[in-house]
Formats: C-alpha cells, structure tokens, sequence
C-alpha cells in the first residue's frame, strides 16, 4: 500500500473526477481488508478525539460527518469510518440507477481549496445500494449512518414524491437517518420542491409513509432530514421553516452548494455551470445557518455543511445554530487527518466554554454570541 501522503499527492494531480473514483476504489478496497482497516483506524480514527452529542434519539461518538455525496453507492464506509468521522452520509441514491450528467462535471480550484460539480446524481441506484448494506448488516460500526436520497431526472413532476417514498422505504431497515435532498442545483426542477406547497405535499407523504413503515419493523421512527440550499431568500427560509415545524423534521442540513460565484474573481472553473462547494460557500452556508435557526426558533437540530476547512469555520457554524456539522471539499484538499484536526479544535472550545459537554457548550456560545 503508498504511502497516504503521496496517494493524496497523486490524486490532487489527477483529473478531478478520476482522481476521485481512484480514491473511492482505494477505500473499497480497503474496506473488504480488515488488516489495512486496522492501520488506517491507527492513524486516523484512533486519533480522533471521543466528543459525544446526542441528535434525534442518536448517539454520535463526534459531532464531525462526512457529506453525501463522496461515496454515493456506500463501497466504502468501513474505510470512511476508520478516518474518524462521527457519521457518514451515503447517497444521493435515486430509484433507478442514473449515470449523471454528461461530459466534463467536476471542476476542482486549487487555489481556493473550492470545487464545481454538475454531476447530477450519478448513481448505481436505490436497489444495488439495498443489496449491499443488507450484506453488511454485521458490521460493528460505531458511526451514524445517513442515507441521502432523490429523485431521478428523468421522473416527471407528478411523480416525484414517490422517487423519495421509494428511497425511504428501500433504506429503512439499515439507515440510522434519512436525507430529503430537495437543493441539488445539478438536478433540473428538483430546487422546486423547496416551494412551500411542494414542500408540504412532499413532507406530508413521508411522514405518512414513516408511520406506515414504523409500524411494519416493530416501531422504529427514521429520523427524517431535509437538506437545503444556501440560495433562498429570507421569506423562503421562513416557509422551509413553518413546513419542518408543522411536519416535525428531525433536522435540517444547510446547506447544500451555491449557484452564485465569488465576485470579481478571474478563475475560469468558476464559470461552469453546477454547485460550487468549498471555502467560498462557507460564509453564506453560517448565515443560512443563523437564519434557519432563528426561523424555527431553535427547535430544530441544525447539521452545518459548506466550506469548513478548519475547526474556526465548524465552531462559527455551531455558534450560529449547528448541532452538527459535515466536511467534504476540505477532505479532498487536505485529506484526512482533517477530521482529527477540526474533533480536537471543537474540544478545545469545549474546555475553553467550561462546559461540561459539547451540548452544554453550544449552549453557552449561542447564549454568548461567540
């Protein structure tokens, strides 16, 4: 096996997709290796600082996730895990498989650790995602597993609702969470179902069809989970929030990735279309935060995702309303001992709060402002 520095090397200098997909088949194959995952939780996981927080009825051993899509068909999450993460989202899954967007779709900018992605929800699809997490089933993991899902492209406007009804009911027996992605700018439509009628009908069904499903595996609740964009206006924000109140959302996730750009910039990726990810979508990600949380009067728990780089931009996020937060870019850029890194700058808030946990510490900073 490389050495992890100069894979990582290597893989920055490769196309941004390819290196990608060699990355995943890396830890693929690293997750079937029980010896190679006990090197890899040696350096990474073991590392990794206990932080326990408690989120919808789940214990995360950290507050730090990995985002969807990094590992969208779920190939990897015994290695994934092995680097520390709390919990791991998979997906996004869609019904049938779907091979994406056409043509060139990941466009990675170096020089501001920042990526755009016009993939469009490429994936192997909800039954070859079911078969392979049922086989895994006696796995001793100790992360949180969430599972993403949408809808398909070519699935007409009337039928959407019952693209995620299917995903739901597909992933329920194995998945600890489930995603509701309704932002992914590189599906087209599907930003429409944010619309607050669309909303309502879509979380109406689910929690109908949660009730249903509870009651066929012996009570079990899906926590459900609404993924966002960070591109609403306040009005907007302030429907998404009256819908998950009235509908009960577990959590919300802000936010997904921007359509908008950074000003006056003279990088050329930034011109090609898709969601832009990474540090430039970090200070408009903590203001949806704080807004999404005022909106719903803090009685939602918030999972903070978009452009955290470092522990100052995970603690920003929590101060504004963050329970939880998820890393992606940042991990193809600085690979992972990142994770290790941004655990241990939380904790070091935590002591610094003179708090007694981490729950208590958010807490304390809200109240605080800081």
């Amino acid at each position: 096996m490389p050495k992890i520095g100069n894979f990582h090397s290597l893989l920055l200098h490769q196309d941004a997709e390819q290196g990608h997909n060699l990355a995943l088949r890396a830890l693929r194959v690293s997750s079937s290796s029980s010896a190679i995952l006990r090197i890899q939780n040696a350096m990474w996981g073991k590392k990794v600082p206990s932080l326990p927080i408690e989120v919808f009825g789940k214990k995360f051993k950290n507050p730090v996730g990995l985002a969807a899509g990094f590992d969208k068909d779920g190939i990897a999450v015994p290695a994934i895990e092995a680097m520390g993460f709390g919990f791991i989202e998979i997906g996004t899954v869609t019904p049938l498989p779907q091979p994406g967007n056409q043509g060139k779709r990941i466009f990675r900018i170096d020089s501001d650790e920042a990526i755009v992605n016009h993939l469009g929800f490429n994936n192997a699809g909800l039954k070859k995602l079911c078969q392979l997490m049922q086989n895994k089933k006696a796995l001793n993991k100790q992360a949180v597993l969430g599972i993403n899902i949408g809808k398909n492209t070519a699935t007409k406007p009337d039928n959407i609702v019952h693209d995620y009804l299917a995903g739901l009911e597909g992933v329920y027996s194995f998945a600890d969470y489930v995603a509701l992605n309704v932002s992914s700018p590189n599906t087209p439509g599907l930003r429409n179902m944010q619309n607050e009628s669309e909303l309502d009908k879509l979380l109406r069904a689910v929690m109908d069809k949660r009730s249903q499903l509870s009651k066929s595996v012996g009570g079990k609740k899906m926590p459900i989970v609404l993924k966002i964009s960070p591109d609403l206006s306040e009005s907007q924000l302030e429907s998404i929030a009256t819908n998950c109140l009235r509908h009960e959302v577990d959590a919300i996730i802000a936010t997904n990735s921007t359509v908008t750009r950074p000003a006056q910039s003279q990088e050329p990726h930034y011109k090609e279309s898709g969601g832009l990810s990474g540090k430039p979508l970090n200070k408009l990600s903590t203001e949806t935060i704080r807004k999404i949380a005022e909106a719903t009067n803090g009685l939602i728990p918030i999972i903070g995702c978009g452009g955290i780089s470092n522990a100052d931009d995970a603690w920003e996020k929590m101060v504004a309303g963050a329970t939880l937060v998820q890393l992606y870019s940042i991990l193809v850029f600085q690979g992972p001992t990142i994770v290790g890194e941004i655990v241990r700058g939380i904790q070091q808030r935590v002591y610094d709060s003179s708090a007694s946990n981490l729950a208590n510490a958010q807490t304390v900073v809200r109240e605080d402002g800081q």
